[in-house]
């Protein structure tokens, strides 16, 4: 059974309609592949988007439906700028016909449900990052999403334990999905990679240390700039004072597949994520998770999938024995794709949504 669904994606534009403005995270990445198999399969998409240019047109034609311009965004913002915005998307939300709202991220997440519900349509909720939900204060924006949307979806145990902690309500645990890229096990691969938003949380000066410390190992960072100009100049002038690194700034998000594919080592060394995209993308294309920080559920630690560092020194430590064992990083590699394919194949990951979409329905 299929019915209509408007995926409230902010930062979806470029993805939908091919651009390369560097705002693209994984969350948007998240609600492109399961728009595309909910479309593939007859569910009528549509969405509610951010503009990122000026001229843009109110409503956007994209191959998998309208997608609706709530404003044109901009930083920094004034009062009235965020009056305006949220009064936007209050009136965009209470405009819908759709059967179903969609939301990942929390941008915003507690008017939109709550629009939605004026209108008596069911809005799900789905959890991108663990901030949105792990100690969230009791009377917090964060918590009335959680608390108020119909189905709540959480991308790891950790963060359904924390819903009922905090809501006393349960939610369901879907992990994130990919098409399945194809993967030759004996192509050669010579990257260590980066990739993420250049944010301090995401510490990317930490993957600099690690490129400094094996000089004769290629290092590859592909991040575009965040919020703060300063960290992202910093970043970039250190990466051209290492001649072994290659600084790619940001990478849209079609050509990425390339860069995995060339990878040994995918490092991750942010503070806290949700579950992220790249540690799957990394399986899909075989190489091997190196993480310091993130380890969710223990995928790395406890399941094998990876390997899990406490700070730097563990870093450099585990870098070194994987670069050292090229028999022992195929076979971990190699388990790591078989995981991905059996967990994180999007036409599985949109059975699991489909069987609780459905019951939303209106009855015809």
């Amino acid at each position: 059974m299929t019915g209509s669904i408007c995926i409230v994606g902010h930062l979806m534009l470029p993805l939908l309609t091919g651009g390369d403005a560097p705002v693209v995270g994984g969350a948007e990445v998240q609600l492109l592949h399961l728009a595309e198999e909910l479309h593939r399969r007859g569910w009528r998409t549509s969405f509610l988007v951010c503009a990122l240019e000026a001229g843009t047109p109110p409503v956007v034609a994209t191959a998998l439906g309208p997608a609706t311009v709530l404003y044109q965004r901009r930083l920094p913002k004034t009062i009235a700028m965020q009056v305006h915005e949220k009064r936007a998307t209050w009136n965009a939300v209470r405009g819908l016909t759709t059967d179903i709202v969609f939301q990942r991220a929390v941008w915003d997440a507690d008017l939109i449900g709550l629009g939605a519900r004026s209108r008596r349509i069911p809005y799900v909720y789905s959890i991108a990052s663990d901030r949105d939900v792990v100690a969230t204060p009791r009377w917090s924006r964060r918590r009335a999403v959680l608390r108020h949307a119909d189905v709540v979806v959480a991308q790891s145990a950790t963060q359904r334990a924390w819903v009922t902690r905090s809501t006393g309500r349960d939610a369901v645990t879907i992990p994130s999905g990919f098409p399945l890229p194809a993967w030759d096990p004996a192509a050669p691969r010579d990257d260590v990679l980066w990739v993420g938003t250049l944010r301090a949380l995401k510490r990317p000066e930490a993957f600099l240390n690690l490129a400094a410390a094996f000089p004769a190992q290629r290092f590859v960072l592909c991040g575009g700039p965040g919020e703060d100009p300063t960290l992202a100049n910093q970043i970039a002038s250190r990466a051209a004072s290492l001649p072994n690194v290659r600084f790619e700034g940001f990478v849209p998000y079609p050509q990425m597949a390339a860069r995995f594919a060339r990878a040994r080592v995918l490092v991750n060394t942010s503070t806290y994520e949700g579950f992220p995209n790249t540690f799957v993308l990394a399986w899909l294309h075989g190489a091997v998770v190196l993480s310091m920080g993130v380890d969710p559920d223990g995928a790395l630690s406890r399941h094998g999938l990876g390997i899990a560092a406490a700070d730097e020194s563990g870093l450099h430590a585990a870098l070194g024995a994987l670069l050292a064992n090229e028999a022992g990083m195929r076979e971990r590699a190699a388990r790591a794709r078989r995981h991905a394919e059996a967990t994180h194949d999007i036409r599985r990951v949109t059975d699991a949504y489909e069987a609780r979409l459905a019951p939303l329905l209106p009855q015809r």
